[in-house]
């Protein structure tokens, strides 16, 4: 295949790499101002928000280290509504865990387009998180997968 032929297939994936920077951008942003009424609008009804756990293992069983959705313990995993639950206790001012408020920062790199499929584009990109509260600073680095929009308008 020439170049010509792969030019327009080239040129789509730009653009739908930085439609995925502009989303994961966003994100951050809404996060950081604590909209999160907004970015919960952002997010599609059947969401599943999953932090695996990380283990340390051997080289030859790689396919352990992070716990898998559905299967295995995780950090959280978490449906559209929970998220929901989770902001409206953030809002009563009496949520122990968030009382005061978490200061936080998020720095999104390294984005790209995976795959396109089922009318979907599928992006990877890396976050690094810094959380902040009276007296402590946690940091926290993570691969952010999403499907954030259908590619394909349906007819």
């Amino acid at each position: 295949m020439n170049e010509a032929a792969r030019a327009p297939q080239a040129v789509d994936l730009r653009v739908l790499t930085w439609e995925a920077e502009r989303f994961l951008y966003r994100e951050a942003d809404l996060l950081d101002t604590r909209r999160y009424e907004d970015w919960l609008a952002t997010l599609h009804e059947e969401i599943v928000y999953f932090m695996p756990m990380q283990r340390n293992t051997r080289h030859n069983e790689l396919q352990r280290e992070s716990t898998r959705e559905g299967v295995d313990i995780s950090w959280f995993e978490e449906g559209k509504w929970t998220l929901s639950k989770r902001i409206g206790q953030i809002r009563t001012g009496v949520h122990f865990a968030e009382e005061p408020v978490s200061r936080t920062t998020h720095h999104v790199s390294n984005v790209y387009v995976t795959a396109v499929a089922d009318a979907c584009a599928e992006i990877n990109g890396t976050r690094h998180s810094v959380r902040a509260t009276p007296g402590s600073v946690a940091r926290f680095s993570s691969v952010r997968r999403a499907r954030p929009r259908p590619v394909v308008k349906s007819p």
